[in-house]
């Protein structure tokens, strides 16, 4: 064997290696219960990457420095495609941590219980290839001081990878699937969990074509706005996903929001309006008293955070604050009935929407936790659906919002929420979430695991026949 051919053997063996990773995580995530919830996320990270390492390593009829040349290539092939898997497996792997799994398998399901109304309307109306139907949003642990969402096309860029890489391989760059943080502080603050319902927000905005009909109807209202409708769209996205967070988990959202945007009173007193450059987010008085009116449009009172906020900062700070305030209700009402077309003419509102029967399930619960029940007081059904299950998740980390804003001691509470997870964790149902090709997602699943199975039971034979 010479050098080239050590090189080529050594290429195959890290190539190997890297595909045998993508199988097992496909096997697990087939058949492990605790994981089928990843089934189609990671089918589809692994669909992006197994072409680029495929071929490497196989020698082809060329001369010494042609074979050099593509050693080099592939070897920053194989490096690329290792980096960036393990972007996604460090995040899936947190899972694994006995600590760290309930919360997060928790923070999964109640991602999903606020994504899949928005997946199931659009799905529902044909309007977009069950191909192209989004995998739900991956949450993992992040430094950051605030959640956040990166949206699946949206530009990422793993440990490691380089201007190089980017010119190289910018096309797979782009997420497979969408990601959302969440800050470590957070992990023993159930009460924080419903943040996750503005960041899910953002990504049904992205993968359902939610802002284009948002801008044409706060642009109708240029009769009434005038020029502030310039500020009203710059904050656009923002509103968008408050307007979900509001829908999903109702006034928790509005608790949540109102923690994060507490600041110092000269801050507040400094924000200023420039039309030229808005900027991404409402001033935060502005923003504070307009999820307060998003809650009116509902039918939701405020629990008292707005009036909380009002005392906290007598003075506006903001130019022009009553004006902004006035057009609060027309600009909440567009966003809220606004048909979208992916979502088959449904308005956001009419897609998920907190109800008042809702609400009052949310303080009853409040009112008992840590303890839970698994059933909600309407169901008829002998047996817990689906649909019910992610109202559950919905309502019940509501309900420790609320509690936590109500308690006397927020960390004793925070603790005592704590025993929460325990119980609400065994509520995730087992099977898998999203599509695979034509099939829905059980189908694959049960497949694969005929498959495996079959292979099993071939294995047996050849053992038994001493083949």
């Amino acid at each position: 064997m010479n050098l080239i051919q050590r090189q080529d053997a050594l290429l195959r063996y890290e190539r190997d290696g890297l595909l045998a990773s993508f199988q097992t995580w496909r096997n697990i995530t087939a058949n492990d219960s605790a994981w089928q919830k990843h089934f189609t996320q990671v089918r589809r990270i692994t669909a992006l990457l197994e072409p680029l390492v495929a071929h490497a390593g196989n020698a082809a009829a060329e001369d010494d420095i042609a074979a050099l040349n593509r050693h080099e290539r592939q070897a920053k092939q194989l490096l690329f495609a290792q980096r960036t898997w393990d972007y996604f497996r460090s995040k899936l792997s947190l899972r694994d941590l006995k600590d760290l799994r309930p919360l997060l398998q928790c923070a999964d399901e109640f991602a999903w219980s606020c994504y899949r109304p928005a997946w199931e309307a659009a799905r529902q109306a044909n309007e977009i290839d069950a191909n192209d139907l989004k995998e739900p949003p991956l949450v993992y642990l992040t430094g950051s001081e605030t959640p956040f969402v990166q949206v699946r096309q949206g530009r990422f860029t793993p440990e490691g990878i380089g201007a190089e890489d980017v010119r190289a391989y910018g096309s797979l760059l782009a997420l497979p699937i969408p990601v959302i943080g969440l800050p470590w502080p957070q992990l023993k603050q159930v009460s924080l969990v419903v943040t996750l319902a503005h960041e899910v927000g953002h990504a049904v905005d992205e993968d359902f074509g939610v802002g284009a009909a948002v801008d044409a109807a706060i642009g109708s209202l240029g009769g009434v706005l005038g020029e502030r409708s310039k500020a009203w769209l710059a904050w656009r996205r923002e509103l968008i996903a408050d307007v979900y967070g509001v829908l999903c988990v109702g006034p928790a959202h509005l608790i949540a929001l109102s923690d994060y945007l507490l600041t110092t009173e000269d801050a507040v007193r400094a924000e200023r309006v420039d039309l030229k450059q808005p900027g991404k987010y409402p001033p935060r008085q502005l923003r504070v008293f307009f999820n307060a009116r998003l809650l009116a449009a509902i039918g939701l009172a405020d629990v008292g955070v707005w009036p909380a906020w009002d005392e906290l900062y007598p003075v506006r700070g903001m130019q022009d604050f009553d004006d902004y305030a006035a057009d609060a209700d027309a600009v909440a009402r567009a966003l809220l009935n606004t048909p979208v077309s992916k979502f088959g003419g449904k308005t956001a509102r009419e897609v998920i929407c907190m109800a008042q029967q809702e609400w009052a399930e949310v303080e009853r619960r409040a009112a008992m936790l840590p303890a839970a029940d698994d059933r909600l007081p309407w169901s008829i059904a002998r047996v817990r659906d689906a649909v019910e299950t992610q109202s559950l998740f919905r309502l019940t980390f509501a309900a420790a919002t609320l509690a936590s804003f109500r308690a006397a001691d927020p960390a004793a509470q925070a603790k005592k929420l704590e025993r929460m997870i325990q119980t609400v964790v065994g509520w995730a149902p087992y099977g898998k979430r999203g599509t695979q090709k034509d099939r829905t997602a059980d189908e694959a699943l049960f497949a694969e695991q005929q498959a495996h199975l079959a292979d099993a039971v071939e294995k047996l034979r050849r053992m038994a026949l001493g083949e």
